[in-house]
């Protein structure tokens, strides 16, 4: 969407395209004219505008992937203390997340290397993209079934299921100008966008059936 009004009539698609390139993305102005003239009215506000946004995404990347990089790291036993990948499989094999070892191993793969990948601004979706289902998986495994607190002894959905919305949505939207993507000149198209949300669907969907289908049965009550 166009958000600037340039004041040379005769600019047309040449400033629009000037725009992209000297702001990566279409909707945030453009310093110059066709090649010439300086739009001095219009890139001041929009050029604010621009850092706040840019700012805002920089910040959410920095948490958001700074936050579950560290539980994958944990799976991994570098930080935090007992954490081991066999250790996670052994869990997950426990509670019907079968086979464990190869959910273990896409668990530390979408929190670390997701999480990574979106603190520095790589890769486009591929990050906060396999991070969201990462932190669907793990709201209905670990957390659904105690509610939606986090306090008294219990771990309620309330801390994963905000991080899973926000990973989608930098997935959708994009890291902004502040990261590797922008830095490295690397586009991403909606299509390749909605292919890889499309395959992570599809493999959170199969977690979720393999948790469901191979779940513990209920112990019966022994007969007095």
């Amino acid at each position: 969407m166009r958000i600037f009004t340039c004041p040379r009539e005769d600019a047309g698609a040449d400033a629009l395209a000037l725009g992209r390139r000297v702001h990566g993305r279409e909707g945030y102005g453009h310093r110059e004219c066709g090649g010439a003239t300086h739009c001095s009215r219009v890139l001041s506000p929009l050029t604010e505008v621009h850092m706040t946004v840019d700012l805002a995404y920089f910040v959410l990347r920095l948490v958001i992937g700074g936050v579950v990089m560290q539980h994958g790291l944990l799976k991994l036993g570098l930080v935090g203390k007992g954490g081991s990948v066999p250790g996670v499989a052994g869990w997950f094999d426990s509670i019907g997340l079968r086979p464990g070892l190869f959910w273990a191993i896409v668990a530390v793969a979408a929190e670390a290397g997701g999480g990574i990948l979106t603190v520095l601004g790589l890769g486009g979706p591929l990050g906060p993209g396999i991070m969201a289902g990462d932190l669907v998986v793990v709201t209905y495994v670990a957390h659904w079934s105690q509610g939606f607190w986090v306090g008294g002894g219990k771990a309620g959905w309330e801390f994963p299921l905000p991080l899973a919305a926000a990973s989608f949505s930098l997935a959708l939207l994009g890291f902004g100008t502040w990261s590797l993507d922008s830095l490295l000149n690397i586009a991403y198209s909606q299509n390749l966008r909605w292919a890889w949300l499309g395959i992570v669907a599809v493999g959170t969907i199969a977690a979720l059936a393999s948790k469901t289908m191979n779940a513990p049965k209920p112990k019966a009550p022994s007969a007095a």
